[in-house]
C-alpha cells in the first residue's frame, strides 16, 4: 500500500515518513498542495494535516481525495469533525496512526 503524507511541518513529515515506512510499500510526502495533488494519484491512502498557518489547504486536499475516492485520514492538532472522514488528533502514536489508516482502507 502506498501512503501520501501531506503536512506543512517538514520535520513532522520526515519523522512520520521514517516511522511509517516499514509498514507501507511506499511513503510519499508533500508540504504544499501543489505537490500533494501531483502525488495523489500514486497514493492508495492519504494522511493529511488540515490547519496550518501558511498557504496550506487541508480542506482542498480532503475534497480532492473524496473526488478521487481516495481514503483519507485527517491528522491535525484540531481536526474538524464536519468533514465526514476519519480524524486523528496530533500527536498520535504509531499504533493509533496505523489503526486509523486501516479503518479507512
Amino acid at each position: 500500500m502506498r501512503l501520501l503524507i501531506f503536512d506543512d511541518d517538514q520535520v513532522l513529515t520526515c519523522s512520520n515518513k521514517r516511522l511509517l515506512s516499514p509498514h507501507f510499500e511506499r511513503v510519499m510526502t508533500a508540504n504544499n498542495i501543489e505537490d500533494a495533488l501531483m502525488l495523489l494519484d500514486e497514493a492508495d491512502v492519504v494522511m493529511s494535516d488540515y490547519h496550518a498557518p501558511s498557504h496550506f489547504d487541508g480542506e482542498e486536499m480532503v475534497n480532492a481525495c473524496k473526488m478521487r475516492n481516495k481514503p483519507v485520514v485527517v491528522f491535525s492538532a484540531l481536526p474538524p469533525q464536519h468533514l465526514g472522514v476519519m480524524t486523528l488528533t496530533k500527536p498520535a502514536d504509531l499504533d493509533s496512526i496505523l489503526r486509523a489508516i486501516r479503518a479507512v482502507v
